[in-house]
């Protein structure tokens, strides 16, 4: 009797066990068949184009401080746009205030100048390219004395030229290298530049400059500005 109750036990958790194999299997099959395929993505999807190659169209705002003996700062909106490979055209529009009160208490420079030149880029590597730029340069200054207004204006055009490397050193950063010769009217400039960049969104990006300039109006400037790029 113990016996054929053991039996009846033992069937019973074998029908059991089958019956809960079955319901898992069916869940899995399931499971598996409601997941979704992945698809594959070619080595060029992997990063997006702003991983590796350099932008050269969007515009941007910069507000720069210089520090000299006549120190300076403003505001510069700045743009440049890729025609056709490799060419480009770039400008920009600048408006600073100049402390000139080493000439007498109070006295101030409000300058405008703008540049627009064009240039060509040469691809060396993946994410790294060689930039060559000449410009045409344009400057007005305002002298303003407390109590008199505009006591005089100097006006000066002249030339750009510059050369550079742009590279993109890790993902969403850029370093930048240039040196530049530059005029306006009687002044005659050199210009070591150095940008860093970072790319806070596919299409805009936080930038970082300093220039130093050795010639008729030696400076230290830094620069702070936001870069949109027109595309990714």
């Amino acid at each position: 009797m113990w016996l054929k109750d053991s039996e009846k036990i033992s069937g019973a958790a074998l029908v059991l066990g089958m019956s809960l194999a079955l319901v898992l299997a069916s869940a899995g099959q399931i499971a598996k068949a409601e997941e979704p395929e992945l698809e594959e993505v070619s080595p060029t999807q992997k990063f997006p184009a702003y991983y590796t190659e350099v932008s050269y169209t969007y515009v941007s705002l910069e507000y720069e401080v210089s520090n000299t003996h006549q120190g300076s700062e403003g505001l510069t909106l700045g743009f440049s746009f890729e025609v056709a490979e490799p060419f480009h055209v770039f400008g920009g529009y600048q408006g600073t205030t100049i402390d000139l009160g080493d000439v007498a208490p109070g006295v101030k420079g409000e300058r405008r100048g703008y540049l627009l030149g064009g240039g060509v880029k040469q691809r060396i590597g993946e994410g790294m390219t060689l930039q060559y730029r000449l410009g045409y340069a344009n400057s007005e200054t305002d002298v303003k004395v407390p109590g008199f207004g505009i006591v005089d204006t100097e006006i000066g055009d002249g030339h750009y030229a510059e050369v550079g490397i742009r590279t993109l050193p890790w993902p969403k950063w850029e370093l930048d290298g240039f040196v530049a010769n530059f005029s306006t009217g009687q002044y005659e400039n050199n210009m070591l530049w150095f940008t860093l960049e970072r790319r806070v969104h596919a299409n805009l990006g936080i930038n970082f400059n300093y220039r130093k300039i050795h010639g008729d109006n030696p400076s230290d400037t830094w620069i702070f500005a936001l870069r949109y790029h027109l595309w990714p």
